[in-house]
């Protein structure tokens, strides 16, 4: 092979790999985090009219972020449960956000966002469990929902 043959193979194997190279990326893309919405109502069903919680849970590995609102309205104020448990039904943990009404006209939203979940926990947690109560005598509690990872 003569000397400029040599050069253009050299040259053409370098393209070769250079196109390669482009058409594979580096670090593909992760995954972005699964995220699902929930809507809450009290009591007064199916109207919603005491108070609620909507918003949406944004899964981590091991653990979720919440942002929503509580909503109330009438009598007493309204507080939203978010319990947090793993696969084999474990509760890790809860936490709570509370709205009252009293001194708004037609009711009174507060905002929350917060983590809920153990990030170190081995395996973490695969489902958050809501309940929206009216703080009245007796307490008025809705049914359950739960909001699962996947």
């Amino acid at each position: 092979m003569t000397h400029i043959g040599r050069k253009l193979g050299a040259i053409l194997a370098g393209i070769g790999l250079g196109m390669a190279a482009a058409t594979v990326p580096a670090n593909p893309a992760a995954a972005a985090p699964e995220v699902d919405d929930f809507f809450v109502c009290g009591g007064y069903e199916p109207a919603c009219e005491g108070g609620y919680t909507e918003g949406t849970i944004r899964w981590l590995n091991r653990s979720a972020q919440i942002h929503g609102v509580v909503f109330d309205r009438g009598e007493g104020s309204t507080t939203a449960i978010f319990e947090a448990f793993t696969a084999s039904n474990v509760k890790v943990d809860s936490q709570t956000r509370t709205a009252d009404d009293d001194g708004y006209i037609n009711g009174r939203t507060v905002p929350f966002d917060f983590p809920i979940g153990d990030p170190d926990l081995v395996g973490g947690i695969n489902r958050i469990r809501i309940t929206v109560c009216f703080n009245l005598t007796p307490r008025d509690c809705s049914k359950q929902a739960n909001e699962t990872r996947g």
